[in-house]
Formats: structure tokens, C-alpha cells, sequence
């Protein structure tokens, strides 16, 4: 009995420890496989950082190769834009300066400021012959160096043919620039009561901006001329109230003069702008009838004032 169960195999003695190692096995090998699958996930995942770290970099390098050439695109179209702006004022230049060679060429300036001696005796007397209504380019301005640097423009705007009062005046301008040596005055005149039109034409960089002038029909022209009246009544000296430009000649030119003694572009040019833009806006035909008649008288006594500060100086 006791050998018959000695004999029983040791699978038969043990079938639990059997179930169990087979398991284990199993479980080892899965084990291992998760292990090998992590690990090339592992490598797959570091492969993807690096070409994506890679996509990366070539990115910013387009970028920054994008922003370089747009960069210097823009500088290339900013100094184009600048050489354009160069080009346009010399070809300005070389037509004013061929303007003003046709001009000398057609009547010689007979004097420094254009005017013959007799003129200098009848300065408000005599019109100008018909189709001669506007003055010939200065012959010391074109010899100046402090003419150079504004004459040229502020001469061709107020150039204009308005008749023989505005002729007359315009005579005496060129006469009082050149006694102060086509010099610009570091202050101007007085701005108080000035026209709104004027201040803004002035801010606007004068005549160097095309478009700059304003807009005077016949609703608001009225309106500017009393502006101006108002702001030349504040200008104009108080011993002129009641004087004719003779007898001013002898006031104290130091007290009364030294407020319109005010030359270059700072100074009589805005007066002479403002009468320039009441005539025209007026027309030929009003300009000399009836709705002209304060323009006129306006024109007139510019004048006086005028050829009144010129004799001082002299």
C-alpha cells in the first residue's frame, strides 16, 4: 500500500505548483513585450521631438529671413519715396529758374530792384502799360543768397496781374526786401486779430504745399476782408491815421516802425498774400467796380504804409 503511493508522479503530487508557474511564465513575457513596446515608444516619441524641434528652428529661420527682406524692402521704397520727393524739387527748381531766365531775357531789370530811377520819384503815380502788369525777376535777387532760400517761391505767388494799385505795391516790396538784403526777419508781425485763413495757410507750409490756399467765394469774402481789415487796422502805425506817407516819413522810426520792420517770408509777404487772395477771389470785373472799391482802398493804403517804412530806412 505504502509503495503503490510512492509511486504517484510528483505532477500528480503537485498539479497546484503547476497551474501557477504557467501563469507566471505568461506574465514575465507580457511583461516584457510592454516593456519593449515602451521602449520604442519611448524612441518614436524622441524622434518626434526632434523633428519637430527641427520644423522648429527651419521656421524661425523663415521668419527671420521674411522679416530681413521686408525690412529692406521698406527701407528700398522709403528711400525711393525720398529720391522721387529730390527729383520732383529740382525739376521745380529747373522750371522756375527757367521761367525767371526767360523773364531777363525778354526785359532787362534796369535797375537793383527792377525799377528806373524816376520810378523812386513817382512811386505812386502812372500805371503800368497794358499787358506789363507784373514786375520782371529782381536782378540782385538773383545774385543773393538769403534771396535764394525763399524769394523765388514767395515772388511767383504773389506775382499776379490785380491792376495798378496792387502793381504799385508790389513795386514797393521788392524795394523794402532788398533794403533789408532779401534777409528773413526772426520775428514776424504782429498776430493779433490775424485771419484764421492766413494762420492756417502759414502752418501748412505756405506755398510749398499745392492746395494750400483757401477757399473764398462770395458767402465767406466778405467775412476775410473784414478779418483783414482788422488785423492791418492793429498793424498799421497810429501816426499814419491822419498822415500822408510824406509827413510820416519824419516820425521816430524806432518807436512806430520797428513792429512792421519785418522782412523775408515772416513778414510783408502775409499781408501781400491776403490782398493777393481777396483780388483774385474778387475777378476781374468786381475787382474793378463796385465790390472791389474797399479792396482797392485796402490795397492803397498798404501802400502808404509801405513806401512810408521804405523812406524810413532810407
Amino acid at each position: 500500500m505504502l509503495k503503490r503511493r510512492a509511486s504517484i508522479s510528483s505532477d500528480e503530487r503537485y498539479p497546484k505548483v503547476r497551474l501557477i508557474t504557467q501563469p507566471s511564465r505568461d506574465a514575465r513575457e507580457l511583461q516584457k513585450q510592454l516593456l519593449d513596446k515602451d521602449c520604442l515608444l519611448k524612441e518614436a516619441e524622441d524622434e518626434l521631438d526632434e523633428l519637430m524641434n527641427c520644423d522648429s528652428e527651419q521656421l524661425q529661420l523663415l521668419e527671420d529671413e521674411r522679416k530681413q527682406l521686408f525690412q529692406q524692402k521698406t527701407a528700398a521704397e522709403i528711400k525711393a519715396e525720398r529720391l522721387q520727393r529730390r527729383v520732383n524739387e529740382l525739376e521745380a527748381r529747373l522750371r522756375r529758374l527757367e521761367l525767371l531766365n526767360g523773364k531777363l531775357n525778354d526785359a532787362r531789370v534796369q535797375s537793383v530792384v527792377g525799377l528806373s530811377a524816376s520810378a523812386d520819384t513817382a512811386d505812386n503815380k502812372g500805371a503800368p502799360e497794358t499787358g506789363k502788369q507784373r514786375l520782371s525777376y529782381p536782378e540782385d535777387a538773383l545774385q543773393s543768397k538769403n534771396a535764394q532760400k525763399w524769394f523765388p517761391s514767395a515772388f511767383e505767388y504773389v506775382n499776379q496781374d490785380l491792376g495798378e494799385g496792387y502793381y504799385i505795391l508790389f513795386q514797393q516790396w521788392i524795394k523794402f526786401e532788398c533794403l533789408r538784403d532779401w534777409m528773413t526777419s526772426t520775428k514776424g508781425l504782429a498776430r493779433s486779430n490775424r485771419p484764421k485763413e492766413l494762420s492756417k495757410w502759414i502752418l501748412n507750409c505756405r506755398y510749398d504745399r499745392s492746395g494750400n490756399e483757401p477757399l473764398l467765394e462770395k458767402d465767406n469774402l466778405a467775412q476775410f476782408g473784414e478779418s483783414f481789415s482788422c488785423w492791418w487796422s492793429g498793424l498799421r502805425p497810429p501816426s499814419l491815421h491822419q498822415m500822408s506817407a510824406d509827413q510820416s516819413a519824419a516820425q521816430n522810426f524806432e518807436k512806430e516802425w520797428e513792429s512792421l520792420d519785418r522782412s523775408g517770408k515772416n513778414g510783408w509777404l502775409s499781408v501781400l498774400v491776403c490782398l493777393k487772395w481777396w483780388g483774385m477771389a474778387l475777378g476781374e470785373e468786381d475787382r474793378k467796380g463796385q465790390p472791389g472799391e474797399k479792396w482797392r482802398n485796402m490795397v492803397d493804403d498798404v501802400t502808404v504804409v509801405l513806401s512810408s517804412l521804405v523812406t524810413s530806412i532810407r
